[in-house]
């Protein structure tokens, strides 16, 4: 199966929350610890969505809100791409 870790994707998200890689770590709040708002949690969203070929439910957008970790994004992307996975096996 397809899964990324965290240091698979470290810097892209750095890039992505325009901060230093060092500061990616799992326990990290999207909003609190790198000023994300609404509009960047969306587009942080879309960027995903393009780079891993996946797309989010309504109820999986909901995710990205003021709680979401960056831990809590990459079981996201991991449980997506394996959906995705298991549908072309199908």
């Amino acid at each position: 199966m397809s899964q990324i870790r965290l240091d698979d994707i470290k810097k892209w998200l750095a890039k992505q929350l325009d901060t230093d890689a060092d500061r990616i770590v799992p326990q990290a709040n999207i909003m609190d610890d790198f000023g994300a708002d609404s509009l960047e949690m969306v587009e942080l969203q879309m960027e995903i969505e393009n780079k891993f070929d996946i797309q989010f439910s309504i109820e999986e957008e909901n995710l990205f809100s003021n709680e979401t970790t960056i831990d809590k994004i990459v079981q996201l992307i991991n449980k997506k791409l394996t959906e995705k996975e298991n549908k072309n096996l199908e």
